[in-house]
């Protein structure tokens, strides 16, 4: 039964809950309305769902923001997982008050929990008569540089913020992605590499190649796939034609159901850029898709959003060098046992790896197990 609520009422609603956990009246302010707006102007993703995962954020906290080093017209700021929405606009109040003294301000904030969209930080800043220019590196690589057939760039939101006197600041705000999506639960089970690109630069998400047929053959693949089934669950998207389905089947009955959910794309016929010819049935397989055509086949799959936040403390390349994984004289022995112990797939590369510990085990946990090989 649907029940509707006046905005206002909303918008009380949400003030209280914030008072009650002990966030300030203009701190609560400033978050509610940043929510409200987003809803109100079609960014679910950024809307009234994500507020209330706002307990998350707040049980991470470990102390007061921290200015650590400030010299000249640069400050750096540790918001010791602080509210994302209570961090970053301390920082662009900030940025204006270095701005205005040095005729320019660079701040650069660390270790906070998630704070939405960047819109409302640069039109602080340009309300405060100064142009804000705000960005975030946003996650792992997940765009395709142009030309490239690889992901590098993560989705790397950029917001301008312009003042215009007595008239509202005008607002540029927009990813290096062409869609932005939620977290998902679950990892996406995808044909190939050009699939996964695709799906990368739509959602942040695990996204686990089969090498088309190679999954039949390949037992370690099949392995790491039950793993990450039982930790996360998957979603499977492949191709509609008939190699697509020989695929998905042999993962139906390799696989628990109850861990898996299927998307499916509809038959579109025609080819992919890439390619001189269509394929055998002429269809367009997932890389062709139209980004709100993948969206859609993930949720009518029941694609679930990441209710958990994303670990602050990931598993990271230097972890890897100081087992002795990588830039070592044995690194590449060391990761083959690696992957051999933990049941992972022969030829995953550095980058591969990373991906899989981090499904697998916390970063506590890999340094207890591997942190002492070198």
């Amino acid at each position: 039964m649907k029940k509707e609520i006046r905005i206002d009422e909303l918008r009380a609603l949400m003030l209280d809950a914030l008072t009650l956990r002990g966030i300030g009246s203009e701190d609560a302010a400033f978050i509610v309305d940043d929510f409200l707006d987003a809803e109100l102007e079609g960014h679910k993703t950024h809307g009234v769902s994500k507020f209330l995962t706002i307990d998350i954020g707040l049980s991470g906290r470990e102390g007061s923001i921290e200015i650590v080093s400030r010299i000249g017209g640069h400050a750096k700021i540790d918001g010791h997982r602080e509210l994302g929405h209570i961090a970053a606009r301390q920082a662009a109040a900030l940025s204006v008050e270095l701005a205005k003294e040095q005729g320019v301000g660079l701040v650069a904030l660390t270790n906070v929990s998630r704070y939405a969209r960047l819109v409302p930080y640069s039109r602080l800043i340009a309300e405060r008569g100064c142009i804000g220019i705000v960005t975030n590196n946003g996650g792992p690589a997940h765009v395709v540089p142009f030309g490239g057939s690889m992901p590098v760039f993560g989705t790397n939101p950029l917001s301008f913020g312009f003042p215009q006197g007595e008239k509202p600041p005008l607002i540029f705000d927009f990813a290096t992605a062409q869609g932005v999506w939620g977290e998902l639960r679950q990892a996406i089970v995808v044909e190939g590499r050009y699939d996964k690109n695709a799906l990368c630069q739509l959602v942040d998400a695990p996204v686990i190649e089969t090498h088309g047929f190679g999954v039949m053959k390949d037992k370690r693949l099949l392995g790491f796939l039950r793993q990450v089934a039982a930790a996360r669950g998957l979603i499977i998207l492949t191709d509609s034609d008939g190699a697509g389905f020989v695929i998905r089947n042999f993962l139906k009955g390799a696989l628990p159901p109850e861990q898996v959910l299927h998307a499916y794309i509809p038959d579109v016929p025609g080819k992919e850029r890439r390619k001189r010819a269509p394929g055998k049935e002429g269809k367009l397989g997932v890389e062709g898709m139209p980004p709100e055509v993948l969206l859609e086949a993930l949720r009518r799959a029941g694609a679930q959003a990441e209710d958990s936040p994303e670990p602050p403390d990931p598993i990271t390349k230097t972890d890897l060098y100081l087992a002795g994984l990588s830039g070592g004289a044995d690194s590449a022995a060391r990761r083959r046992a690696l992957q051999q112990e933990l049941g992972l797939p022969e030829h995953l590369g550095s980058a591969g790896l990373l991906q899989a510990l981090n499904l697998l085990m916390t970063r506590e946990e890999f340094q207890h197990r591997y942190g002492e090989l070198r």
